[in-house]
């Protein structure tokens, strides 16, 4: 059974306790267990934040709104992969639907809250939230293989004479290495049918000549 951090950031005490007795109590997330912590203001969560990670943080709208939408994008980045809800009174809907919009991965109503609407709210954005990271990670990693491929385009000054690729700092290096620094592709070597020849035909003349030496003496 896993474990889900969750820190509430929540100044009305009772919220607090309604919802961590939910969490503590937990009859419809049975493959989770929780561990909850909890904040009344930003100062203290944020400090708490930057030392500790946490898979669910659920924060206050008018906590956030204090200072304006600023206080969103700093608690949103200080809870880098958690899952984030924000916690709002109905009048207040349209502000948390734009956090929404803005990152956060769902919303709670005040007067829609229970038991069930927490959990719901937590499988949400947590599922949410992964593929979100996921799909970051893909992303990075498509970046970086754009990167590596811009970097083969256009012209490769190769020597005329031994045909060693120069980089961009200047050096010459083997096309071989050139190309595998530069992507993920990777070389095997082989003689081709007509080196194939050439190179017999010299270690014939080779073993005529070892032959003859031999012959001499």
């Amino acid at each position: 059974m896993n474990e889900l951090s969750v820190l509430i950031i929540e100044h009305n005490q009772k919220i607090n306790k309604l919802i961590s007795d939910y969490l503590i109590d937990n009859n419809k997330m049975k493959d989770h267990t929780f561990s909850v912590e909890y904040y009344d203001n930003l100062s203290d969560a944020s400090e708490y934040l930057t030392k500790n990670k946490r898979d669910i943080v659920i924060v206050n709208l008018s906590l956030l709104n204090i200072d304006g939408i600023g206080n969103f994008y700093k608690i949103k980045y200080l809870a880098g992969n958690a899952g984030l809800i924000i916690f709002s009174h109905n009048q207040n809907e349209d502000l948390a639907i734009r956090m929404v919009k803005e990152g956060a991965q769902d919303y709670l109503l005040e007067e829609e809250l229970e038991a069930k609407s927490v959990y719901k709210s937590i499988r949400y954005s947590l599922e949410l939230k992964r593929n979100l990271v996921e799909k970051e990670a893909l992303t990075m990693e498509l970046k970086v293989s754009q990167e590596r491929i811009k970097l083969l385009k256009g012209l490769i000054p190769v020597c005329l004479w031994c045909k060693q690729a120069r980089d961009d700092d200047g050096y010459w290096q083997q096309v071989e290495i050139y190309v595998s620094t530069h992507s993920e592709s990777m070389f095997s070597h082989a003689v081709c049918p007509n080196c194939s020849k050439v190179v017999y035909k010299e270690e014939k003349i080779l073993k005529n000549s070892s032959k003859n030496i031999t012959d001499f003496y």
